[in-house]
């Protein structure tokens, strides 16, 4: 099964609003049933536009990255191709940073064990309605 939803939604553990959401849920009922899960956390990288929505027509309007999912995960977005799709296995990760109940970049730690990769993509152009 493929599910594409924001990154809150996704992300295992708690979301940004301190909430369980589908991202701790869908890969339990995936264990449950034998199978597994991976997450696959998707970012426009340098250049790269996204498209934000607009709720007096329902349409979607290109925009400018402000970098919000990238604020304090610079370690890892800093070290993207500027000009082509960079794939991070953040996994690997993992153990080089442990876990802390109090962790020192908590955006970092909540990117590195809340996805198993990233995806950042430079470049990328905005999506469109139909």
């Amino acid at each position: 099964m493929f599910l594409k939803y924001g990154a809150s939604h996704m992300v295992r553990s708690r979301n940004t609003t301190e909430t369980f959401d589908l991202g701790a849920l869908v890969p339990e009922i995936a264990a449950m049933e034998g199978g597994k899960a991976f997450r696959l956390l998707v970012l426009p990288g340098q250049g790269g536009s996204v498209a934000v929505l607009d709720p007096t027509d329902f349409s979607c309007k290109p925009a400018a990255y402000d970098g919000d999912y990238a604020r304090g995960r610079e370690p890892i977005a800093t070290q993207a191709w500027p000009d082509a799709f960079t794939l991070f296995d953040t996994r690997k990760l993992r153990p080089l940073l442990g876990f802390s109940r109090i962790p020192a970049h908590p955006q970092l730690m909540s990117m590195v064990h809340g996805y198993d990769a990233i995806l950042i993509l430079s470049g990328s152009t905005p999506s469109h309605s139909l």
